[in-house]
């Protein structure tokens, strides 16, 4: 039952308080007849359970959603329900994931690490050291101005462990980030630098690590193994030929060799005249004159070692061939018409009065007891003739060559041959008739 109190106030004197209850006017009981009561608070302090009915809460309906257990907007720690849509982060990580284990599971860090150790090509270098190198401060290497931030590639140190690839600085070097073993594993046989970019020596070539080091699985480790660097192409696979040399993957042509005579002009293959023609060596541009080159005769059959001359000899040879004889009583003149005689020797056919068998021209002046060679028909002999029309037949009048037919009771007339120029003759050696 609500009570008034009355009380003094210093402003305005006796006064009413508004509201006012006894302790009897308090409930801590809910439900009909207890309406716009005060409430009662228990020893706790906590209202009574009886006073409050707010129905079941249920999270999916406290916004107006619907369901009951299925909850399609919340994920599910169970890891029972798909996620229908992308996972936006918001550049935030995610923790704790578990090495993969099927072809579509997340990868952690420790696994990508580990598939980057396995991938060993590197990036390429600027340049590539070919000494001992001081790891520190800006220089040039290989003829190639490195700048900070350049990776190059260190690989002839004097203590081979610290070997590798660094990043220039103008302090101290460090190296590089893919090849430091952090993580493990990164420094190991087979790893490979596609190309040095830049360099006198080592420009365009490719190097890869051919040591093994000392720890599982051949990893190496850093300060305490040596890490050794090769050419990818490496030389100890390729044996170099006569005439070749090997500078890692270069294949160059060997002129200190005795058989060196190539070389390349605009990736073309020539010969290279370096060397002075012994029998040992080719050739060089002093020892030739005009056309001529050298020649090898295994046969002897020219006194020429030069191809023009020998061409020339071979020709002279050819045009001039024919049989030889010993030379009878007498002896013989170059291109008087031979027989032979009685007693296998051949002679000038001197009497045409006589029925001889003429075989050809003598090549030669000889004297008795000496060989000559006969030429027959289809040679040249030169020199025989003096101020000679090309063309005009010549005949053999038992002395000399004369341009008209031989006359006289008796005689046996012999065509020798027909002019060719002024002074060589056309062999064509054939009776023509007996004169009356």
């Amino acid at each position: 039952m609500a009570k008034q109190f009355k009380y003094v106030d210093n402003a305005t004197g006796l006064d009413f308080e508004a509201e006012g209850y006894e302790s009897s006017d308090y409930t801590n009981t809910g439900g009909a007849g207890n309406e716009n009561k005060p409430l009662l608070t228990d020893a706790s302090g906590l209202l009574d359970s009886s006073l409050i009915n707010v129905g079941a809460i249920d999270h999916n309906s406290l916004d107006g959603r619907v369901g009951i257990d299925t909850h399609p907007d919340f994920l599910d720690l169970t890891g029972t329900r798909a996620m229908t849509g992308a996972l936006n982060m918001n550049t935030n990580l995610i923790n704790g994931v578990a090495t993969p284990v099927s072809s579509n599971d997340a990868v952690n860090k420790a696994y990508a690490d580990a598939l980057a150790v396995g991938n060993r090509a590197k990036g390429n270098v600027v340049a590539a050291s070919i000494a001992n190198l001081a790891l520190t401060g800006i220089q040039t290497i290989d003829g190639q101005a490195v700048a900070v931030g350049d990776r190059v590639l260190v690989k002839d140190q004097t203590d081979a462990t610290e070997n590798g690839i660094y990043i220039a600085a103008t302090g101290a070097w460090v190296r590089s980030e893919d090849l430091d073993n952090q993580p493990q594993a990164e420094i190991v046989n087979g790893v490979l630098i596609p190309v040095v970019l830049n360099g006198t020596v080592n420009g365009g070539r490719p190097f890869f690590i051919s040591s093994v080091g000392t720890g599982v699985d051949g990893v190496h480790t850093v300060g305490t193994d040596d890490i050794v660097w090769e050419l990818f192409t490496s030389p100890t696979q390729l044996q170099p030929g006569e005439g070749i040399a090997l500078d890692g993957n270069i294949i160059n042509v060997d002129l200190i060799a005795a058989t060196s005579s190539l070389l390349f002009n605009a990736n073309k293959l020539g010969i290279d005249f370096a060397t002075a023609i012994t029998d040992a060596k080719p050739w060089k541009a002093s020892d030739l004159t005009a056309a001529y080159l050298p020649i090898v005769d295994a046969g002897n059959f020219t006194t020429e070692i030069e191809v023009e001359g020998a061409l020339q000899e071979l020709y002279g040879l050819i045009s001039q061939s024919g049989v030889e004889y010993l030379v009878g009583t007498g002896g013989c003149t170059k291109g008087d018409l031979a027989r032979i005689s009685g007693d296998n020797t051949t002679l000038p056919y001197s009497d045409t009065n006589n029925a001889h068998r003429g075989i050809g021209l003598f090549l030669e002046t000889k004297a008795a007891g000496e060989t000559v060679k006969v030429l027959a028909n289809d040679t040249i002999i030169s020199g025989v003739l003096s101020g000679a029309t090309a063309g005009v037949p010549y005949y053999w009048n038992g002395t000399t060559l004369v341009d008209s037919v031989p006359s006289g009771s008796g005689t046996f007339v012999w065509q020798v041959g027909v002019a060719k120029n002024a002074t060589d003759l056309h062999v064509e050696v054939r009776f023509v008739k007996k004169n009356a």
